[in-house]
């Protein structure tokens, strides 16, 4: 559950993690905008992939039976990755998205990134949603391309010289001859600020 047992000015409570935190706050703000809007339309997407012969990897074998467990398996053959969004009433017409994942990683989520996203929700899911005469909320994960930050500032682990075009290109004045650490003291103001405004 992620509570921790702690002592807290001289008595002992338990206290949840952030991440449960972070869940609860979501739920009670979701409740409360289902409640307070008439008619409010929740749309879930999320994407999964397919195999185009099925996923013969793992298969239901019994030890006494050798036949069950053959020695030849069928190609998987190609991955698609679909994207897709829905609401109680089923899917969205013209939501449907399939990406064929042209490398061997196991992880579909490699196949997605921001672009793609993007593209997918200014040209299939608005004009999906702007066909209904009623709100809706649109709820989806935090995977990484789901929220891709624009201009987003360097990190510590920057190379210098990214941290030095970050500067340049913001027209913020900065001595060359300014070590890493000293460009990164420089760099921090700018990304605490950033998570203010988010």
């Amino acid at each position: 559950m992620g509570y921790k047992h702690r002592e807290v000015n001289g008595r002992k409570i338990l206290c949840e993690q952030k991440h449960v935190v972070a869940k609860i706050t979501f739920l009670r703000t979701y409740l409360q905008l289902i409640n307070s809007c008439e008619n409010l339309i929740s749309v879930y997407l999320d994407e999964t992939w397919i195999y185009q012969n099925g996923a013969s990897i793992h298969r239901w074998v019994h030890d006494t039976d050798p036949k069950s467990n053959p020695t030849k398996i069928k190609s998987e053959g190609s991955r698609f990755t679909i994207l897709h969004a829905g609401c109680s009433t089923g899917s969205l017409d013209g939501c449907n998205n399939f990406l064929n994942s042209k490398n061997n990683d196991r992880d579909y989520h490699k196949a997605m990134d921001g672009t793609i996203f993007q593209n997918w929700v200014v040209n299939q899911l608005i004009p999906a949603l702007a066909k209904w005469n009623q709100k809706c909320v649109v709820l989806l994960d935090n995977a990484l391309y789901h929220s891709v930050q624009l201009d987003k500032p360097p990190t510590c682990c920057s190379k210098k010289c990214e941290m030095q075009e970050w500067f340049f290109k913001h027209s913020n004045e900065f001595d060359k001859k300014f070590s890493k650490k000293q460009l990164w003291n420089l760099i921090k103001p700018f990304r605490n600020n950033r998570k203010k405004d988010i």
